[in-house]
């Protein structure tokens, strides 16, 4: 079976063309937020390196955040074009449970915290521990102060974020001891979600439901010109 994935929840995007569960090639870039996305030239260079086609793709996967609003926009709609001629299956995983599965082979340990910068003043958080042979949610996706940070790592073995560049030093200052706090952006992988996507399948697990994930409600402006005819 060949599997192409994409991710793109964060400022370092991958993809991965699998056969079976063998990595056959994967691209890293940095997101650079142009108009042109920069996942269509690496595409068609993986599938001519690879002497594949997109035809020959037989499942699709892709990470579903939380992160980049425009990133994961574009990922899964890339995967829907290329699977809509022969109607192949997308299957979808939450980012962050590619990172806690990462973290979790990189550390030995079966207890991972992810964290990131939700702005707004906020931060985001979603606790993993390994069941079965893969992450589980042990604390579901929240959005939480800065101030309650302490409390929210207290009850993991390690920390880990996309973000350090931003939320590093808040972090590591808020981690009580016996609590590891992965220095460095960290960010998941093409090929690992593809990795998990096996993994579930053979479990009878299914794909998350294919919508990005987003932390805030859509905010809406009202234009003053009509507010103030209005009145």
């Amino acid at each position: 079976m060949i599997t192409l994935c994409i991710e793109q929840s964060t400022s370092v995007c991958s993809a991965a063309l699998l056969r079976d569960s063998a990595t056959i090639t994967e691209k890293e870039w940095e997101d650079t937020r142009l108009r042109n996305q920069q996942i269509f030239p690496i595409l068609d260079e993986m599938f001519r390196s690879t002497s594949l086609t997109p035809a020959e793709i037989d499942m699709f996967a892709t990470g579903l955040g939380p992160g980049s609003f425009s990133g994961l926009r574009c990922a899964l709609a890339t995967l829907h074009g290329l699977a809509m001629p022969g109607r192949k299956p997308i299957f979808g995983i939450t980012s962050t449970e590619a990172l806690a599965w990462q973290v979790m082979k990189e550390t030995g340990l079966d207890s991972v915290m992810i964290l990131g910068d939700a702005r707004r003043s906020t931060i985001w958080c979603v606790g993993y521990e390994k069941d079965g042979g893969i992450p589980k949610i042990r604390t579901p996706l929240s959005l939480v102060q800065a101030s309650e940070l302490v409390s929210v790592v207290k009850n993991t073995r390690v920390a880990a974020t996309s973000h350090w560049d931003r939320i590093g030093i808040m972090l590591k200052e808020a981690a009580p001891q016996g609590v590891a706090v992965l220095e460095g952006n960290r960010t998941p992988r093409a090929s690992t979600i593809a990795e998990l996507m096996l993994k579930r399948i053979s479990l009878g697990i299914p794909s998350d439901p294919l919508v990005p994930i987003y932390l805030h409600p859509a905010v809406a402006i009202r234009s003053q010109k009509k507010e103030s005819g209005s009145r």
